[in-house]
């Protein structure tokens, strides 16, 4: 099942806004929507959807997970080089089933998938290169996650590179439960989505893996 649930369409092309900012973590943060966008888990493309009701208010900051990003240093490696490897990961169970990365004139991204009998990773990574990359990469960090079926259970800021955010999300349909943390660091932006079965992957596993993730960047 856990296979057919596709967590790779969290990644949307949002719109041009915003302004560059620098700092450590993300003591600068704009304040989200409260009306997140989602999207249903079958699907990897589509319209937005509204949310399911969610009454949770974000916890406090998890400052252990802590990393320094820049808006003024623009992030210059290839996609491919921005996320995950199985060396990376917590658990060696786990193995790549697919990986792949598309470019445009102003984006390119790349993504891998990590699965095992007890769940699947998927870690994407885009990269805006032309125009305003930090105001681009910042309108696409606030319309995340887009379009994935449930309701939040748990939310907390979190102070890796210039912004980030973990949300845990109780499926709809029995799905399971999706782990998903992203950030941004100048015109970067990475998400990490952990779909398992029977227990959610905590925040400290999956917040741990993003600050391992983001000290590979720099």
């Amino acid at each position: 099942m856990l296979t057919a649930v596709g967590v790779g369409a969290t990644i949307a092309l949002a719109g041009c806004s915003g302004n560059s900012q620098e700092g450590s973590g993300n003591g600068e943060n704009k304040p989200e929507n409260t009306q997140t966008e989602t999207e249903s888990p079958t699907e990897n493309t589509g319209g937005d959807t509204t949310e399911s009701q969610d009454t949770e208010t974000p916890t406090e900051t998890g400052s252990q997970f802590s990393t320094e990003g820049n808006d003024s240093e623009l992030i210059t490696r290839s996609p491919e080089e921005l996320v995950l490897t199985e060396s990376d990961l917590p658990r060696e169970d786990y193995s790549v089933t697919s990986s792949d990365g598309t470019t445009s004139p102003q984006i390119v991204e790349f993504y891998k998938v990590f699965e095992s009998e007890e769940g699947r990773l998927e870690n994407r990574t885009r990269k805006y290169d032309e125009g305003d990359r930090v105001s681009l990469a910042e309108e696409f960090y606030d319309h995340l996650p887009r379009n994935i079926g449930g309701s939040i259970v748990d939310q907390t800021e979190l102070d890796i590179a210039v912004e980030s955010k973990f949300l845990l999300f109780d499926l709809d349909n029995d799905l399971g439960y999706l782990s998903y943390i992203k950030f941004r660091d100048a015109n970067a932006v990475s998400i990490l989505s952990w779909i398992t079965e029977n227990e959610p992957v905590g925040l400290q596993e999956i917040g741990s893996l993003a600050v391992t993730l983001h000290q590979s960047w720099r």
